[in-house]
């Protein structure tokens, strides 16, 4: 590919991750004079206006089926032909079923060159857990196999996907990378003041309410701190998940009504949230990617307690810029907690070094202009 204008296409999971995270890239892309398509493999079409208005084109095909049925068949064929008319020049796979459905869908063909972003392998990929899981893990490892093969880049965000990454894909035709994360938004989370640093201790936990990213964990901390008399004040933001590992709303309201920590509904805006606590808490033990809520807390200047997890550990440096315990470990959480509470006065240079951190690592500018690199390998 030479210099000139190219055509890209974005091909994911869902809009929130178009909306969240690829936006600024998609802008950049733009600005440079390229043209952008996007691909869904379903979502909710939140970010149709947004595209509309950028006069961006949407392709949307269903991935219900993951057998793969006949259903899925004639969705891979549909969009095999879409991106050959298109004249896509490259593709950017990113979410798992997007990677792989992309990748499997152009089998064969040289164009477009594809590049895959790993952002972490969720409890699908997990090798714990029941015996469907564990063939669901297979599966998915198998068809990331097959994503990679044909992939000529491929990103990543953490060491444990690095690894993994290299042995799956071919060794002399596939380029790795290791990122730092995503990035993010420096200015739009910019640093804020600390809370007052007296009782109590506010923590905010932000995350999908699965099993796998620890809010029975969290609440289980809080029980204990709440049992000692320990001045610290829980809230959790999440949305519910039906199925699976989800957590029911009926749990969460139990929390509320022992007083165990404060429930709060998504929202686009999370910084208020962020802004209100002293400290973020993430007691994942999901296959994370480089989690955006411990990007964003260290970006304000607040200080993260989070587990030594692939994904999670590479958010901080452990007694610097926040704690690290061990998973599934609510007493490990609260005594974290604890002893944060107990010495507020290390909030303040664990908050600056927080955001000293995110300054050096986490710059969403940063990290766009490493994925239009991968993109455009042969252009400035």
């Amino acid at each position: 590919m030479n210099s000139a204008r190219a055509h890209i296409l974005v091909n994911a999971g869902n809009d929130h991750s178009i909306l969240r995270f690829r936006w600024s890239m998609i802008e950049a892309l733009r600005a440079k004079g390229h043209k952008v398509s996007i691909c869904l493999w379903g979502g909710d079409h939140t970010a149709d206006e947004a595209c509309t208005a950028a006069d961006i084109p949407v392709k949307r095909l269903s991935r219900s089926h993951l057998g793969i049925g006949a259903g899925d068949a004639l969705a891979l064929r549909s969009f095999r032909r879409w991106v050959a008319e298109a004249g896509i020049d490259t593709m950017l796979s990113c979410n798992g079923k997007a990677i792989v459905l992309g990748n499997l869908a152009l089998t064969g063909t040289k164009r477009p060159r594809s590049v895959v972003l790993i952002e972490g392998l969720g409890e699908a990929f997990g090798a714990q857990g029941s015996p469907i899981r564990q063939a669901r893990a297979k599966l998915g490892l198998a068809g990331l196999g097959v994503a990679l093969m044909r992939a000529q880049h491929i990103l990543v965000l953490n060491a444990e996907d690095e690894a993994l990454a290299k042995r799956l894909a071919p060794s002399k035709k596939s380029e790795v990378t290791r990122l730092r994360g995503i990035g993010v938004d420096l200015d739009r989370f910019a640093p804020t003041p600390l809370p007052p640093a007296q009782p109590p201790l506010k923590a905010i936990m932000i995350a999908r309410l699965v099993e796998e990213k620890g809010p029975r964990i969290y609440a289980e901390a809080g029980r204990l701190l709440r049992a000692k008399g320990v001045p610290v004040e829980l809230h959790l933001l999440g949305e519910f998940v039906e199925g699976g590992s989800g957590v029911e709303r009926d749990e969460v309201d139990g929390w509320e009504q022992e007083g165990v920590l404060v429930y709060h509904a998504p929202r686009a805006d999370v910084r208020p949230l962020i802004e209100s606590a002293h400290v973020l808490v993430l007691p994942s033990h999901y296959r994370e990617g480089l989690p955006a809520t411990l990007m964003e807390a260290a970006a304000m200047g607040r200080p993260v307690i989070t587990t030594d997890n692939p994904g999670c550990r590479e958010a901080l440096s452990p007694g610097e810029t926040g704690l690290m315990i061990p998973p599934r470990d609510p007493q490990a959480l609260a005594t974290a907690l604890q002893e944060i509470a107990a010495n507020p006065t290390r909030l303040a240079p664990m908050g600056t070094a927080a955001r000293c951190f995110a300054e050096a690592y986490f710059d969403r500018k940063k990290a766009d202009a490493t994925f239009i690199k991968a993109l455009l390998p042969n252009q400035a």
